[in-house]
C-alpha cells in the first residue's frame, strides 16, 4: 500500500549501478529498508536528496518491515541552512544519525521519537551557541527512548554513577564501571538540563570525550550488539 510519510535517513549504502539502498527512520512506519533506483545516474540531480541526514517528505510502496520497500516520490521536507557548511556540525550530525542508526530497530510508529530525532538536527542546523555538549545530552536523553535512562537517584551517599546498574551508588562502591564523583556530576546535570540550555554548561574538552566514551561504553553494557560507531573516532577529534 501507498505511505505518506516523513522520514529520515540514517543510511544510504550504493546498490548495483545506479542504485541506492536506504535505512530511513520514518514518522508513519517506524524503520524501512527503501530501494531507490536510477538516482546514480550520470545525469541524475536527486542523489543528494538521499544523503545521510537528509529529512524527507515521502510516498512509499510499503510492503512489509523485512523486505525493501520502494520509493514512489520524495522531497526535502527540510533544507539544512548550516549543518552542510560548518565541519563541526557535519560530524556531530553524522555522529548522532550513527548513534541512532546502531540503537533503533522497531518497524512500529513511535511519532514522539520521530519528533526527538528531527529537533535535534534543526536545533543543531538553527543554533549559533556552543554544541560541545550535545552529542553527550543526545545520547542521555535518547537513552530514555530505549529502556535504560539513568536512574535519578543521585544524593548525599550517592554521587558515583554505575554504568552497569545505571544509578547512582556511594563512592566507595566496587565495580567495574563506575565513574568517579566529579564525571557523575556532569552526567547528572546535563542529563537534567533542557537541550537548549545546554551550551552554558562548561566541561574541559578532555572531559568531554572522557563520557563521550563512557557514554558508548554505557550503551554497549545496555544494548545487544551495540558497537563502537564509525564516526567515533573523527567526532573524538572535535
Amino acid at each position: 500500500m501507498l505511505v505518506k510519510t516523513k522520514g529520515i535517513v540514517l543510511k544510504s549504502m550504493k546498490y548495483s549501478e545506479t542504485s541506492l539502498i536506504l535505512d530511513i527512520y520514518t514518522e508513519e512506519k517506524g524503520l524501512r529498508s527503501c530501494i531507490v533506483s536510477g538516482v546514480r545516474k550520470v545525469k541524475s540531480k536527486t542523489a543528494s536528496l538521499y544523503q545521510v541526514l537528509q529529512i524527507l517528505d515521502l510516498i512509499i510502496y510499503d510492503k512489509d518491515a523485512q523486505k525493501l520497500n520502494r520509493i514512489k516520490e520524495a522531497s526535502s521536507a527540510y533544507l539544512y541552512r548550516s549543518i552542510t557548511l560548518d565541519i563541526h556540525k557535519t560530524n556531530l550530525a553524522i555522529f548522532l544519525i550513527d548513534i541512532a542508526s546502531h540503537t533503533i530497530k522497531e518497524h512500529e510508529a513511535n511519532a514522539e521519537l520521530f519528533s526527538f530525532l528531527e529537533m535535534y538536527l534543526r536545533y543543531l542546523d538553527n543554533t549559533t551557541d556552543s554544541i560541545a555538549l550535545l552529542s553527550l545530552k543526545f545520547m542521555l536523553d535518547l537513552s530514555s527512548f530505549l529502556g535504560f535512562e539513568p536512574l535519578d537517584n543521585y544524593g548525599l551517599q550517592d554521587i558515583c554513577f554505575d554504568l552497569e546498574e545505571g544509578k547512582y551508588v556511594p563512592e566507595d562502591s566496587r565495580g567495574n564501571y563506575i565513574l568517579n564523583a566529579e564525571l557523575s556530576q556532569h552526567i547528572r546535570t546535563i542529563h537534567k538540563m533542557e537541550m537548549q540550555d545546554v551550551q552554558s554548561y562548561k566541561i574541559p574538552k578532555a572531559e568531554r570525550t572522557v563520557l563521550v566514551d563512557k557514554l558508548v561504553l554505557y550503551y554497549k553494557l545496555h544494548m545487544e550488539g551495540f558497537k563502537d560507531p564509525k564516526s567515533l573516532e573523527i567526532f573524538r577529534g572535535l
